[in-house]
């Protein structure tokens, strides 16, 4: 990569952090982040690893306190999703 737009940046592959006691199938805990291809829009990945990575593990967002927004920069409560009702969706005169 020539002209990398941050500080660390990957091409391809996933990004882990492991814990200081990691022993892959028995013991430590892993985050790994990834894209799910490698061309094209594709989704990204956050997943969360325990027994080392031989089962799913618990993320924890805003641990130690503050509100987790869903689709806005300012969330007011501890979750603090933006979505559309069903009302919004349905057209109650054509039913």
């Amino acid at each position: 990569m020539t002209n990398p737009t941050d500080l660390l940046q990957l091409k391809a592959g996933a990004f882990s952090m492991i814990t200081s006691d990691f022993a892959a199938g028995t013991t430590g805990s892993m985050l790994q982040v990834w894209k799910s291809s490698s061309t094209g829009n594709v989704a990204s990945t956050l997943q969360a690893y325990t027994a080392g990575a031989s089962a799913y593990g618990n993320i924890a967002l805003n641990a130690n306190g503050g509100n987790v927004g869903i689709c806005t920069n300012y969330p007011l409560f501890i979750n603090s999703p933006i979505y559309k009702t069903v009302s919004e969706y349905i057209n109650y005169a054509t039913l």
